[in-house]
């Protein structure tokens, strides 16, 4: 039976895979002094409104880097390896996280709050204001998003002559200032209720785990940064030594 401590019961999730193509191990690398997965739990650690935090993981190294981690209590989850695939659903992996904490612990969780392992520089205060902006609205979810800079009238792409051609028709704009404004979901924290995550198990829809109604809350561009080539790790020290610096 599960037992319904607060309501509602929030817990926060840490996605985090062995394996890698674009920088290897990069969960684990040194950025700042701590390895990288230790930026996004410290920044869990600090959210008010998380009642709990697991880290879902199908490598031996990373849970022992996790469990390393003395800042805050964690709990690792063992993800099965057809849930850590290149080709894996991140909302089936989240729906196993969650079922398994509600049978280790017994608290039924009603709000799911995912951020990603390798995105190490969060603005300060981002997951609650993610999750309290979800708590009032009643949305469906909620996600952090930063501005687009490049936009799609801007972008070209190479026609079968190898020109370079429009990627969307649209009329005469050569200004930034004069489009409207965009916003890509930037993965740093995504608060999705729990019965909309289960309705998304399976689904290949894109952000099929968002569902129908979406908040969001947003942030400056230079956060959002994820550790996904190699020349992200010296960017990401940059920043991050930064706003140690000015903090």
């Amino acid at each position: 039976m599960l037992i319904q401590y607060t309501s509602p019961f929030v817990l926060g999730v840490i996605p985090a895979r062995g394996g890698s193509v674009g920088v290897p191990g990069k969960n684990t690398l040194m950025i700042a002094g701590r390895p990288v997965i230790h930026h996004t739990l410290a920044a869990a650690a600090e959210a008010r409104l998380l009642n709990d935090l697991v880290v879902s993981t199908d490598s031996k190294t990373i849970r022992q880097v996790v469990l390393e981690f003395a800042d805050f209590p964690v709990t690792v989850v063992d993800r099965p390896a057809e849930l850590a695939r290149e080709d894996s659903l991140i909302q089936d992996a989240l729906w196993h996280a969650l079922q398994t904490y509600e049978k280790g612990k017994g608290h039924r969780v009603d709000i799911i709050v995912w951020m990603s392992a390798n995105i190490p520089h969060r603005k300060p205060g981002l997951i609650d204001s993610v999750v309290r902006q979800h708590l009032v609205s009643g949305v469906d979810s909620v996600a952090s998003v930063s501005p687009v800079k490049d936009h799609p009238l801007f972008i070209k792409r190479v026609s079968p002559e190898g020109l370079l051609i429009p990627f969307l028709e649209g009329g005469q704009v050569y200004r930034r200032q004069d489009v409207e404004s965009l916003f890509a979901i930037d993965g740093a924290a995504v608060s999705i209720r729990r019965e909309v995550l289960e309705a998304s198990v399976g689904s290949t829809a894109s952000h099929a785990y968002l569902g129908q109604r979406i908040g969001y809350v947003a942030q400056e561009s230079r956060y959002n940064t994820e550790l996904d080539e190699p020349e992200d790790l010296e960017l990401l020290e940059d920043l991050i030594r930064g706003a140690e610096a000015r903090s």
